[in-house]
């Protein structure tokens, strides 16, 4: 009997380091598989923060416009005008010299493809001291007289649109 046991123990020789690198290597896919998840959570994180920035620029350009318009002051100066379908669209560009935009920085040329950009401190796209901006882009129709405003956000290559109609 003794021999039949020191001849089972014989042949499992090995097999504890059978066992150890199994154990091992289940516990490396669980590992990354924890690390794969946490990744793909800290990369929708990131885009939610560059999402909800975007997003609040977009609705400080829709809050500029819809104050200009409740004052009765709505006199924009209009950047890049064009008719198309006998709708005419454009951006809508403000005086960096106005108070109400004394808290925005310079605007800075978007590099709209064949846009006229006008001389003097009047451009498109109204940039904030987080790097986010806004630019405001009109169409309105002289048929049904319906204007509608998109204003869009933006924040490290992730946009946001807000539409507004009147």
């Amino acid at each position: 009997m003794q021999k039949m046991f020191a001849r089972v123990y014989k042949d499992q020789e090995g097999t504890i380091i059978m066992l150890t690198i199994l154990i091992l290597g289940g516990m490396l896919i669980v590992a990354l598989a924890i690390s794969s998840i946490a990744m793909a959570q800290t990369k929708m994180a990131s885009e939610q923060h560059r999402s909800t920035k975007a997003y609040f620029a977009a609705e400080a350009g829709a809050e500029r416009i819809v104050y200009e318009i409740r004052k009765q002051a709505f006199r924009p100066r209009y950047v890049c005008t064009e008719l198309v379908d006998s709708h005419q669209r454009g951006y809508i560009g403000f005086d960096n010299n106005n108070p109400l935009t004394s808290e925005i920085n310079k605007s800075t040329d978007s590099g709209l493809e064949g846009c006229d950009i006008t001389s003097g401190d009047d451009n498109e796209e109204q940039v904030f001291n987080n790097n986010s901006s806004y630019t405001i882009l009109y169409d309105y129709n002289p048929t049904t007289k319906e204007t509608v405003l998109t204003v869009s956000g933006s924040y490290l290559l992730t946009n946001r649109i807000l539409d507004i109609s009147y």
